[in-house]
Order: C-alpha cells, then structure tokens, then sequence
C-alpha cells in the first residue's frame, strides 16, 4: 500500500487530507481517502466535521479458517468491506480538559460479520449494506501525571437490508480509563 497525508492550518481554519492505495492480490487496487476540516469558535471550542472512505480485505482467518465442527471455518466467498464515514462534532480543549460531542454515520458495503449457522458454528458472511449511526460523549482531563478519561457511544448498528440490530455491536456503550506517565513508563487501566 502508500498513503500520503497533508495537515494545515491558516488561522483559525485546520484541514487535513490523506490519501491511500492498496493494492491486493485478490481483489485488485483500492483508493481510500479522508478529508477533515475544523474552524476555531472561540480560544478553547472547535467545530470539526470530516469525510472519508475504507477499504478492508478480509483476513486470512475470514477466508479460510479451517471448517472444525461445533466450531466453524472460513468462507473463500467474501468480498472486500468498502465504507463511507462521515462525522461533525463540538470539541472543547483547553489544556488540562478536553471533551466533545460528536455525531457519526458510517455507511458499509458488504460489512464482515460471523454469526452462529444454528448448530454452534461460526462463519463469516458479507453483509450487503449495513449503517452504524449515532452520538458520542466524551471527556478527559489531565491532572498532573494521569489522564482520566470517559466516553459514552449511542449508536444505531444495522442491517440496512433486514433491519436486524448487528450481532455483537452494543447500542450503547461506555468507556472509563486513566493513565499514568513518567520520562520512563506509562501505566494505564479501562474498563
């Protein structure tokens, strides 16, 4: 693969551009691309909103894991995931505290998903469109050596064809973590 990116800034304006190629034996030349833009409000507050595709080949495991019974296998019939992202969020930063609040809208042409056949056995099938939208809180803060930080995730993971929620994807989730760094080490827990 190559990948090139740009990021700027010119005064109150940030952009950043990357562009990326990958070329797979399997399923031929892929152009992903990403394009962010965010406008300073104020001193601390920001609004950023971004564009971008994906591309994700399916894994060795995906393809071919061996069929084991009441286990599973691969499935040599995948095709490649390919998305469309889109997202815009308030952002607020002022050194020792930072948060935002974000909304997203991740498009997916055949998403990868494994799912249980009915007899206990997992195989991986394409999903012909799936969306996966929603909001995310989150907020960290910096005292001294540790960083807290916590997130909370709304989210509408789907079936665009069914309508069916995704299998293992939450509706909603959240995240706490704190870390500690020195020169030497960092030292962290999440929960």
């Amino acid at each position: 693969s190559y990948a090139a990116g740009w990021n700027g800034k010119l005064g109150r304006n940030s952009v950043q551009l990357n562009l990326r190629q990958d070329h797979n034996s399997q399923y031929g030349q892929k152009t992903s691309q990403y394009f962010g833009y965010g406008y300073q409000i104020a001193s601390a507050w920001s609004l950023a909103t971004s564009y971008g595709t994906a591309f994700k080949a399916p894994t060795f495991n995906d393809l071919y894991f061996p069929v084991t019974p009441f286990v599973g296998g691969g499935n040599p019939n995948l095709k490649p995931e390919e998305a469309v992202n889109r997202e815009v969020s308030l952002r607020f930063n002022n050194g020792s505290l930072q948060g935002h609040l974000t909304h997203f809208d991740n498009r997916i042409k055949n998403l990868i998903q494994w799912a249980d056949d009915g007899t206990g056995a997992w195989y991986p099938a394409n999903i012909a469109s799936a969306s996966i939208k929603g909001q995310e809180l989150g907020v960290a803060a910096q005292v001294g050596a540790w960083k807290y930080k916590a997130d909370l995730t709304f989210q509408d993971p789907k079936d665009d064809v069914t309508n069916a929620r995704l299998m293992s994807r939450a509706k909603r989730y959240a995240t706490l973590s704190s870390i500690y760094s020195s020169l030497d080490y960092k030292l962290g827990a999440e929960l």
